[in-house]
């Protein structure tokens, strides 16, 4: 009886190791999928701000009208063939779209523009930031990169953890597709005991960690990951709290 419950916990031990394995394979599979559908719409731009139905009819016609009035330095390209796909989100996706934009349920939904050339995909969407939006006609827009759905979820969450680190006075930064950047000084005298926690930190995160002096902690988080290291930012931060004040 003893050795038939000795082998069968040891098939329970293979049984969930290999789940695992299964679980980071899909796991794996799912962020590879996620990536390729972020590099098929690196020549997108996400144009929010117009109302509904502004653009009439002819959606394509109106953002190439828009453009050559908002960025008149730019009209040495061919807009007429360098824009050549332009519509709103579908119907049937505005609730998520417009839960995936701003939680803001009166929000007009984005318009999707396609770019036949990166470079000037690339100057519409310096000159029209979401913290430098253009008005033209009355109309003020702004642009975003069109990532996939599942990044643009896990950007919206990064960003409340951003708030949450700033309150504590850490510099959060987001960084492209989905990734946290913190930096925060600490206390000389409490790197010692900080090493352990700097360690397993690492191990939880797979991303380097940098300390350029004894008291400079940064750190840069994958979004996939940034569930698991909640709790060690958490521990990192209030014993930096303590020992501070």
């Amino acid at each position: 009886m003893e050795t038939r419950t000795e082998e069968l916990e040891i098939e329970v031990k293979a049984a969930t190791a290999q789940t695992t394995t299964e679980g980071q394979q899909i796991s794996d599979i799912q962020w590879k999928l996620e990536d390729a559908e972020n590099r098929q719409r690196r020549n997108n731009l996400r144009i929010l701000g117009i109302a509904e139905d502004l653009e009439g009819q002819d959606t394509r016609a109106y953002i190439v009208s828009l453009f050559k009035q908002a960025f008149p330095d730019l009209n040495g390209w061919d807009w007429e063939k360098e824009i050549q796909r332009a519509h709103r989100f579908p119907l049937m996706k505005k609730k998520q779209a417009l839960t995936a934009t701003n939680r803001d349920q009166s929000y007009p939904r984005a318009i999707i523009v396609y770019f036949g050339n990166f470079l000037l995909r690339q100057a519409v969407f310096e000159k029209a930031r979401p913290n430098s939006k253009v008005t033209v006609g009355g109309v003020s827009f702004f642009s975003r990169p069109d990532f996939a759905h599942a990044t643009v979820e896990r950007r919206w969450r990064l960003r409340q953890m951003i708030a949450q680190f700033q309150e504590l006075g850490a510099e959060a930064y987001l960084l492209s597709p989905a990734r946290l950047k913190i930096r925060a000084f600490l206390l000389t005298s409490m790197t010692q005991g900080w090493h352990t926690d700097k360690i397993k930190l690492m191990e939880v995160s797979r991303h380097p960690t940098s300390c350029g002096i004894k008291n400079l902690f940064s750190v840069i988080v994958p979004s996939t990951i940034c569930d698991k290291i909640d709790f060690w930012f958490s521990l990192l931060y209030n014993r930096a709290l303590a020992s501070h004040w």
